[in-house]
């Protein structure tokens, strides 16, 4: 027999004095981990906030309990992960860093550089 499902594990992470409000609140976090996996752009707390129908507060707070970490930084996360696959296809570092909303490459650079520990152009040669 196997151990419990990840969804019920989920479930228990999430502050909720009843059963049911832990399964709206795990329903409105997996929303904006969908919404924040969708979007290559920069999406902003409180726009993100406004979405799911909660205060920004109170979703930074669910969202770290849920998930380990911050919505900015899944989002981070997430926007880096789809700039390695961009690198590996061979796209220039200029164009990952304005497909990904970053203000230069050089800031892509140093983002790439601090997660995964190799610029962007070494990374491509591995």
């Amino acid at each position: 027999m196997s151990g419990p499902c990840p969804h019920a594990l989920s479930m228990l992470r999430v502050p909720a004095r009843r059963f049911f409000t832990r399964a709206e609140l795990l329903v409105l976090m997996t929303q904006a981990r969908e919404i924040l996996d969708l979007a290559e752009q920069p999406v902003g707390l409180t726009e993100l906030a406004l979405t799911v129908g909660l205060s920004p507060c109170h979703l930074q707070r669910l969202f770290q309990k849920t998930f380990g970490e911050s919505p900015s930084a899944y989002h981070r996360r997430r926007r880096l992960l789809l700039g390695s696959q961009l690198v590996t296809e061979g796209l220039s570092v200029e164009d990952i860093a304005w497909r990904l909303g970053y203000a230069d490459s050089s800031a892509f650079s140093r983002a790439f550089t601090r997660e995964f520990g190799d610029p962007p152009t070494r990374f491509h040669k591995k």
